[in-house]
């Protein structure tokens, strides 16, 4: 199979080609047994820009995460599947749930 190091390598270029790029990856909780993806999310977040509170953010998953974890909302998730990936209609849906705006509290 392809390994990870070769897919992130794979994502910086193909981000990059359309001046995007990688902020870091999750930490891998799961593989300790303590947390699931969800959370490996949230941990990412609150270590970084305040929490995710202020800045617009989608999780791009093949699994189904919100089933996973009621932590993440809707509109923070965009679920593609495994066989197709992130088809254009999927990545619409990560634009229109970036350009969004926050909530006001």
């Amino acid at each position: 199979g392809i390994n990870a190091e070769y897919m992130g390598e794979t994502l910086v270029r193909a981000l990059g080609a359309h001046g995007m790029t990688v902020s870091g990856q999750t930490p891998d909780l799961a593989s300790l047994g303590v947390d699931d993806r969800v959370d490996e999310i949230f941990a990412w977040l609150a270590s970084h820009e305040g929490g995710g509170g202020r800045c617009a953010w989608v999780a791009i998953d093949d699994m189904d995460l919100m089933s996973m974890n009621q932590k993440l909302q809707e509109h923070h998730f965009v679920h593609t599947s495994d066989a197709d990936g992130l088809t254009p209609g999927k990545a619409e849906e990560a634009i229109e749930k970036l350009q969004r705006r926050p909530l006001q509290a």
